[in-house]
């Protein structure tokens, strides 16, 4: 590799830009030797969607999260850091999180339905979302993982449908408060009756219309 600098006549003194050549010199040659010493893709800042991100905020969130799980980082939207700012203050954390209860057919293959569950993280990387409070400056970012996926639990009750049964697993569900750093924010469970088969999604408010 070859490197000619030009200094136009006059502009600085000859030792100053020799100088500076030299030290530009070694810069370079100290990005080529850490990149071809090792396999391991380093991150920049500029290969990420918030523009607003630090230096120090991404070796913050390298630290926590792992370089090679970080896919994207954003700032929060509007209605994200509202809900977040009500989530971190309130002593209880379930406020925003989201049930829905869904009757499916018995015919329902549940591996496809797995990896259907699954495809949709793939599609809509909110869904593999983790926020966190960054030490170095107090700000929140949002952090899309490679590693994060929704999760999927299968409950075989082995009986007859029951009401009771039922509602007692759905509120059981709802006493699950979700981590916004530590969990997924996406959970579906399969409550499989004998001739009754239903699908619970847990998520977090922030993540649907905290989105937009």
């Amino acid at each position: 590799m070859s490197i000619d600098i030009y200094v136009p006549q006059g502009r600085h003194k000859a030792q100053i830009s020799e100088e500076l050549g030299i030290e530009f010199k070694k810069q370079i040659e100290s990005i080529v030797s850490l990149c071809t010493s090792t396999d391991t893709v380093i991150k920049t800042l500029s290969d990420f969607s918030d523009d607003t991100l630090l230096e120090i905020e991404l070796n913050e969130i390298t630290n926590t999260f792992g370089n090679d799980n970080i896919k994207d980082i954003y700032a929060l939207t509007p209605s994200q850091k509202g809900i977040f700012a009500q989530y971190y203050q309130s002593t209880d954390t379930k406020t925003y999180q989201l049930q829905s209860l869904l009757e499916i057919g018995k015919e329902t293959n549940i591996e496809i339905l797995e990896k259907s569950i699954e495809y949709l993280s793939l599609r809509h990387p909110i869904l593999k979302t983790a926020f966190t409070v960054l030490k170095a400056t107090g700000s929140i970012k949002q952090v899309i993982l490679e590693s994060r996926r929704p999760v999927f639990t299968v409950l075989s009750q082995n009986a007859p449908f029951s009401q009771e049964v039922l509602d007692k697993l759905v509120a059981e569900d709802t006493q699950n408060a979700l981590d916004l750093e530590k969990d997924s924010l996406f959970k579906v469970t399969v409550v499989d009756f004998a001739d009754k088969r239903f699908m619970l999604i847990h998520t977090h408010h922030i993540i649907i219309d905290g989105w937009c």
